[in-house]
């Protein structure tokens, strides 16, 4: 949001999230807490930051997140829908239909769900929203998860091969892009990021 205010971009953030957290989040929370600094903050203990339980069994992710973008100031840009993501999507693809939006996004990063099937269910749900021209992108090419099946998906495309030229576009300051499959750019490095440009729209 603070990136898109400075570019003066006449636009919003709509994060679809049912703020639930991933498995290694839940598997391995005490770790995830002392990780980020949580379980002692300013001398007193806090024992489970933002996946600590209320009365209703609720998890403080999603108050976390509101908290953060109001400290940001950027509550005026970021419009949360809790919802999970292919319900999210699949809202907006519908309101569209119906005349209640102009346009479609044009930019969708997704932080997908990182288990194997239900991360190719979000990219295909993803990149039926997605206007042309447009950029569906997301990280974590290093979990197996995403990265087969992001690979798997960008395969059923069939898309064309970028040029090397093209590729270059995509480099990240210390690393090179690679195409493991035509369309695809791939940064690999720490967790990775995936890239996939959508030239043409999608057939009804």
């Amino acid at each position: 949001a603070k990136t898109l205010k400075e570019m003066n971009l006449q636009t919003g953030v709509v994060c679809i999230d049912p703020f639930t957290g991933v498995v290694d989040m839940w598997s391995t929370r005490k770790a995830f807490r002392d990780a980020v600094g949580l379980r002692n903050r300013g001398g007193s203990q806090v024992s489970d930051g933002p996946l600590l339980m209320d009365e209703f069994g609720h998890s403080r992710i999603y108050e976390m997140f509101l908290a953060n973008v109001k400290h940001q100031g950027h509550q005026d840009f970021v419009m949360p829908l809790r919802v999970s993501s292919i319900t999210g999507l699949r809202l907006l693809r519908t309101i569209y239909d119906e005349g209640r939006v102009e346009t479609l996004p044009q930019v969708i990063y997704l932080d997908s769900a990182h288990e194997p099937e239900e991360t190719l269910l979000e990219v295909r749900e993803a990149w039926r929203l997605l206007d042309a021209p447009g950029v569906l992108f997301g990280d974590d090419w290093s979990w197996p998860g995403v990265k087969s099946d992001v690979s798997r998906f960008a395969g059923e495309l069939g898309l064309r091969s970028l040029s090397p030229e093209e590729l270059r576009r995509f480099d990240w300051p210390t690393r090179a892009a690679i195409q493991p499959v035509p369309g695809l750019a791939v940064v690999d490095e720490d967790d990775g990021a995936w890239m996939l440009l959508k030239e043409h729209p999608t057939p009804r």
